[in-house]
């Protein structure tokens, strides 16, 4: 896996946040940069990793 790709899991987890396996399979399938750059943005204020995704 890439590591743009992991980007977004790598700060939800540092933040100390739960990343369940349906987030992290989302995110690490995911072949589109502008979507995962819009993630990690996500990623920096998210209350939850499921947040992430809001308004999707």
């Amino acid at each position: 896996m890439p590591e743009s790709v992991a980007d977004p899991i790598v700060v939800l987890e540092q933040r100390g946040l739960d990343v369940p396996d349906h987030v992290r399979l989302r995110i690490t399938e995911c072949a589109d940069p502008d979507i995962l750059r819009h993630w990690l943005a996500r990623a920096i204020t998210a209350p939850s990793a499921e947040a992430v995704f809001e308004g999707e």
